[in-house]
């Protein structure tokens, strides 16, 4: 039974305004590294090919912008003259429908990427005001409607519709890096609910001709610029899911798709998540070429697995992405619970059963072969607890068929609980060994949905030979924390100051693959130099350093981390994926950290200030030391700022100095000598990259020459105030008073302040030489 409007329960006034109090004494940025570029939002969030429009961006220290960068060149942008952090953006009238991702490049280097949205047609923007039902905005059908969710307030849209007209409210947030939690809400005219929803997307059938009226808001009452969406009101396809939920490069793929309002479908048995029954379509889907812009999966776990986004046209309209999985094995799939019987190796699609159905493939097999086996769901999007199980085919005497259960099969993929790189995932990947020669099946369930019916959820089984593999990801390392109990978290960006050292973490996820990895920085932008770093067998942690020239200048390009690989007498090389953290978090136990993938990865220098210290080897040719000796070695140090105290270095690079002694350094120091061990360390013979790394607290200022000008202006207005005629002497007072403001603006942004720092020397390398032998005895 419908619900009238006026009995719905919300959250009273005073008690939403408390929410947004607690969450903006959180969210209040607190400053505890060298400050770098960083972007907070933009809008509008989405905007039209073809048309050109004004972006307003906010974030930290955007100071003296030189420009705008897109991960899609095509896109070009010029700061608006006079107005503050306002971008005028030209879009090419052919750039397809997707997502690019936007920075800043300021006075302290390039920002991270802010998302945004490329349309199919107009994008109109919210203009905020619609807080009360009585203030509802009109909007058009199949029309975008830019906004930003205000704090503790509901908004409100108001459109007409026909009598069995499905219409699909959407909305866009957590893909364009917002915070927002939408939830949604239909009424009908006569304030009676029809239907609500937190996920961002709402089915509406009217049921008669006349006007509706659509609700949204934050889910914990939030809000702000942070807390932006782009609202469709559409009459077009929607997709949920396809089978299989991935394609074949190069060529083209049969499968089915299932969501709603898809012309010429059927209504297929399958259930969505609000429980009403999907509409199914069959459809060929064009070959994906090898030069295809990739996307990325809904979740980190993904890395391992390439993706692209696609749409369905039809005559209704285009549908919203779906992410589909690529891969260059031939893909089939069928739109039911099913046994399949497949031959080795495959790639299939299905659904997951429902309690009392099975689903799998069905194969033969010889004993002693070994295969790759991945199921996948949760990192193509989709909330599921993959659970797989093999069994093995007998047969009796009269011919019936029976199955035993031969092993259950668990993930062994290696997963990363890291804060900032959390790679967790419910999909299964693992190694297979047939035991024996035989038939088998493996079967296939979801352990979050196991009930006799209720929404079920697609997945791609793939069995493939077990060959040698492996995938990099890399992200900026976790600067120092200013205190024991610091559980801050700061956005980070790779941005280095002239003679600076900073260190990238490189993971590596292998897959049956035991040899050395060599992973090194290419096409790095002038003045950005590093030294390849090798991850041992076994290991699946590094650390790459990239190092800034001290006569390096204001610098912004691409950056591409290669590995290496040998594998079967056969180079692999793969290129890592990069990634950053979305928002800065205060409290890193109340508040999950969240990251994304970057489309294209961005190094850059801030020129306008060195480093505040650089410690580099006095010489730069390798150090031939003896195994089982001790090797020194001298290094030079430029200290540029105060440090409040000693630190303390250690040297690092190979997990064999773990015990090695820490160098302590004095704040005055001009050189020091660091001593390696290598009869505790047990360094192997060969060339190995090391450095030494540690943390110290430096007072740090900055904005001098805002500073400065400030003075000047200050001094020039109490002069301009004392000669100032009775006539003109209001106005005197009053700049004076305003350069007074600006003076002590300047002040407090020009005021030192104790900055926890990380400290990487440069790369030096030691050869270690085999110890002489000793001589015989006569």
């Amino acid at each position: 039974m419908a619900k009238p409007l006026v009995k719905r329960v919300f959250i009273p006034p005073l008690i939403r305004g408390l929410f947004v109090l607690a969450w903006l004494l959180l969210a209040t940025p607190i400053r505890a590294q060298l400050p770098t570029t960083r972007l907070a939002s933009i809008f509008p969030p989405g905007l039209s090919p073809g048309t050109t429009n004004e972006i307003v961006v906010t974030g930290e220290f955007l100071d003296d912008s030189t420009g705008m960068l897109f991960s899609d060149h095509r896109l070009t942008a010029t700061p608006k003259p006079g107005a503050v952090n306002t971008y005028i953006v030209t879009v090419p009238g052919d750039l397809k429908p997707g997502t690019v991702d936007l920075r800043i490049a300021g006075r302290f280097g390039a920002s991270n990427p802010r998302a945004l949205a490329i349309g199919d047609g107009p994008e109109l923007i919210a203009p905020g005001s619609n807080t009360s039902l009585s203030n509802a905005l009109d909007i058009p059908l199949n029309k975008v409607i830019n906004g930003k969710a205000a704090a503790a307030a509901d908004h409100w849209f108001h459109f007409s519709a026909k009598a069995g007209q499905p219409l699909i409210a959407r909305v866009e947030a957590a893909s364009l890096d917002s915070r927002l939690e939408p939830v949604l809400a239909f009424y009908s005219s006569d304030q009676r609910e029809l239907g609500h929803s937190r996920r961002g997307l709402l089915e509406l059938v009217p049921p008669t001709d006349g006007h509706y009226v659509l609700q949204l808001h934050d889910g914990t009452y939030k809000g702000g610029d942070e807390y932006t969406y782009r609202l469709s009101l559409s009459t077009g396809p929607h997709l949920e899911f396809a089978i299989p939920p991935a394609l074949q490069i190069g060529a083209t793929n049969h499968g089915f798709l299932f969501g709603r309002n898809l012309p010429g479908s059927q209504r297929s048995a399958v259930r969505g998540i609000e429980g009403g029954a999907l509409e199914q379509l069959e459809v060929e889907i064009p070959g994906t070429p090898d030069a295809a812009p990739e996307e990325f999966l809904p979740r980190f776990g993904g890395y391992t697995w390439k993706s692209t986004s696609w749409r369905f046209t039809s005559i209704n309209g285009l549908s919203d992405p779906l992410a589909l999985g690529l891969t260059r094995g031939r893909v089939t799939g069928v739109a039911t619970s099913a046994v399949v019987s497949v031959t080795l190796p495959c790639e299939q699609g299905g659904l997951f059963p429902h309690r009392k159905e099975h689903s799998g493939v069905r194969f033969d097999a010889k004993k002693g072969e070994n295969w790759r086996v991945e199921l996948l769901s949760d990192r193509l999007g989709f909330r599921t607890a993959a659970g797989m199980m093999l069994q093995r085919l007998k047969k009796s005497e009269t011919g019936n068929e029976t199955y035993t259960d031969v092993e259950e099969i668990r993930d062994a993929e290696k997963r990363f609980e890291d804060r900032d790189f959390n790679t967790v995932s419910r999909d299964i990947s693992a190694s297979l060994k047939i035991p024996e020669d035989g038939t088998y099946r493996l079967l296939v369930r979801d352990y979050y949905h196991s009930a006799e019916e209720g929404p079920q959820y697609p997945y791609l089984l793939r069995v493939v030979p077990d060959a040698p593999d492996f995938h990099l990801a890399v992200v900026l390392a976790i600067p120092p924390k200013s205190q024991d109990n610091d559980r801050r978290y700061h956005v980070l960006n790779p941005v280095l100051r002239p003679g600076e050292t900073v260190a990238l973490r490189v993971y590596v996820t292998r897959q049956n693959l035991d040899s050395d990895i060599e992973v090194l920085a290419t096409n790095l932008p002038p003045g950005i130099s590093s030294t390849p770093v090798r991850i041992a067998s076994g290991q699946n942690k590094g650390t790459l350093l990239l190092t800034a020239a001290e006569n390096a200048t204001n610098v912004v390009g691409p950056m591409q981390i290669l590995g290496r690989a040998q594998a079967d007498k056969a180079d692999l090389i793969r290129t890592a994926r990069a990634a950053s953290v979305l928002w800065p978090v205060g409290d890193y136990d109340e508040e999950p950290v969240t990251s994304r993938w970057v489309r294209q990865p961005v190094l850059s220098i801030a020129g306008t200030e060195l480093a505040p210290i650089t410690i580099a080897a006095e010489s730069t040719s390798p150090l031939e030391v003896q195994a089982g000796t001790r090797v020194k070695v001298p290094l030079r140090i430029k200290k540029r700022l105060d440090f409040t105290g000693k630190f303390k270095l250690k040297p690092t690079g190979e997990t064999a100095l773990e015990k090695s002694k820490e160098l302590e350094i004095d704040p005055g120091s001009t050189n020091a000598v660091a001593e390696i061990d290598l009869g505790e360390t047990a360094l192997g013979e060969g060339l190995h990259t090391l450095w030494l790394q540690g943390a110290a607290t430096v007072k740090y200022r900055s904005f001098l020459d805002s500073l400065a000008v400030a003075e000047v202006d200050l001094n020039s207005a109490t002069q301009a105030a004392k000669d100032a005629k009775p006539d003109d002497k209001k106005s005197a007072e009053e700049r004076l008073k305003a350069a007074q403001e600006r003076k002590k603006a300047a002040d407090e942004r020009a005021k030192a302040r104790d900055i926890p720092l990380m400290i990487y020397t440069e790369p030096f390398v030691l050869k270690v030489i085999p110890a002489p032998k000793a001589p015989a005895k006569s």
